[in-house]
């Protein structure tokens, strides 16, 4: 197959995959996901290629799909068609997590959207001290085609990261998430995985595959692959719905987008908050034993194991247990911003909730809620 949107070199034992729309900020569409479905199963097949690097042309990495495409379609597609074409979606970007070779993405600029998948889908990922990450589909009231982001951090950066849009991600925070391995000054990704994945290409091929597959079956047998086509499913029920958001969006663009949130979905403290599992230390158990699914085994046994009550802030932003620390006294204002971004104005009675709560106070704020609830007219 001739390629028009991606480049494709092997040199020294790596491939390297370039999308080249650099006009569009290598936004994918559909003659894109034909090549990368074609250059994947030509690299599988291929002896000589030990290694695969993702790159991008341009300024930046991968700006998603493309809109424009993707909205001129929808409204001419049936459910299956959609289903179709989403499902394809999926394949192209699990392709770089099934290619029996490593594979590396090169990652400046924006990795965004799709393109953040594409990044997340890859073994390793190397990123410039400018990129910037982020899920940002709810925002313009679209799902996620390869919904990979939970499986690679905690539930609580996946969700903040998916309900609020955030499109600003720092490489150093994707970092600090585990979803980047090495941050590079910029100008310089391509190289540093150039780099990576020679060193890379010279282990012994066989090991090396065999090993990738071992790695992967863990996250299979927990129910990775299961959960992902669920959530293409999910995303064709997203994508055919006929809401007033969507309709708006086509009007005027990348505006408005997810209208609520699940509680305690995301967590803000206090610096001088103090979080812990003391139940054992006077013959207890625990009613709700969640921490081990929200943090590694080895910190959760550490807590459980020792009762310890008094885990600061700052530790359980590190393993995984919070969002963000904010000053003392700031956790409510803190978590009222959020609550903005994820939800825009909202209703009067929202609003007015909300000024409630910052003048007043959270129990004022509630209190008026309930007498709200309890005479609408008043």
């Amino acid at each position: 197959m001739p390629y028009e949107t991606i480049d494709y070199q092997v040199e020294r034992g790596v491939a390297v995959v370039t999308l080249s729309r650099p006009e569009v900020l290598n936004a994918i569409d559909q003659r894109m996901v034909d090549e990368l479905l074609d250059v994947q199963a030509r690299v599988a097949a291929d002896g000589d290629v030990r290694a695969v690097v993702l790159a991008g042309a341009g300024r930046s990495f991968c700006a998603g799909y493309d809109l424009k495409e993707a909205d001129a379609a929808e409204s001419r597609r049936s459910v299956t068609q959609t289903r179709d074409v989403l499902y394809r979606d999926f394949e192209m970007t699990m392709g770089f997590w099934d290619c029996p070779k490593p594979t590396l993405s090169a990652g400046h600029g924006h990795c965004l959207a799709g393109g953040f998948e594409l990044a997340l889908a890859c073994d390793l990922t190397v990123a410039e001290e400018d990129a910037r990450f982020g899920e940002p589909e709810l925002r313009f009231g679209a799902g996620i085609v390869c919904l990979i982001l939970p499986w690679l951090t905690g539930p609580k950066q996946a969700k903040e990261l998916i309900f609020t849009g955030d499109d600003r991600i720092s490489a150093e925070r994707a970092h600090d998430m585990g979803l980047v391995n090495r941050v590079v000054p910029e100008g310089t990704a391509l190289d540093a995985t150039l780099e990576l994945a020679r060193g890379i290409a010279v282990m012994d091929e066989h090991a090396m595959a065999l090993t990738k597959t071992a790695i992967n079956r863990a996250y299979e047998i927990m129910g990775m692959r299961e959960a992902l086509r669920a959530a293409v499913d999910l995303d064709v029920t997203i994508t055919t719905l006929d809401t007033p958001d969507r309709r708006r969006f086509r009007e005027i663009s990348k505006r408005d987008g997810l209208k609520a949130a699940l509680a305690c979905d995301l967590t803000i403290a206090a610096a001088d908050a103090r979080f812990g599992e003391p139940e054992l230390r006077f013959g207890a158990g625990s009613v709700c034993l969640i921490l081990p699914w929200l943090t590694g085994p080895k910190q959760a046994k550490e807590l459980i194991f020792t009762g310890d009550d008094r885990v600061s802030a700052e530790r359980a932003l590190e393993i995984g247990l919070i969002n963000r620390v904010v000053p003392a006294g700031e956790a409510l204002e803190a978590a009222l911003d959020v609550d903005l971004l994820i939800e825009g104005q909202g209703t009067p009675d929202k609003r007015a909730f909300l000024a409630i709560a910052r003048e007043q106070g959270l129990r004022a704020a509630v209190a008026w809620r309930d007498a709200r609830f309890a005479d609408p007219e008043g």
